[in-house]
């Protein structure tokens, strides 16, 4: 829109290209606040917010972009690899099957008794 506007200079693309540049500045600033609480589950680095750290070996790029591939695979896989510490995440719960308790193992078991020798307080050595 902006090489639009500079080429052809028409006033009625101004108001237009103005909403869409303010839209993409209050997008860009919801993205920015939100991207903090986006965390890895093993390392707690905010995977969608762009830092200086080292990438893991297993992490590749999409289209150069880390956050896009966690993004497009989130979306798509229900799962995801953080690019810092290189941990596979499933996004979905495991549901376990329910399992009945063995009748034998659910009793209690039963308490030893005291001797009295060990109730007895040692005397004093002097």
């Amino acid at each position: 829109m902006t090489v639009y506007l500079f080429i052809h200079g028409s006033q009625e693309i101004v108001f237009p290209f103005a909403v869409t540049l303010g839209i993409s500045a209050l997008l860009w600033f919801f993205v920015l606040l939100i991207s903090g609480t986006c965390r890895c589950q093993l390392c707690q680095v905010p995977t969608m917010r762009p830092l200086k750290c080292t990438r893991h070996q297993k992490a590749k790029p999409l289209l150069g972009s880390y956050r896009l591939r966690i993004a497009l695979s989130v979306v798509s896989k229900d799962s995801l690899r953080c690019c810092y510490c290189g941990e596979y995440f499933k996004l979905k719960p495991k549901i376990l099957p329910k399992v009945e308790p063995i009748p034998e193992l659910v009793t209690a078991p039963r308490r030893r008794s005291i001797s009295s020798r060990a109730r007895q307080i040692p005397a004093k050595r002097s």
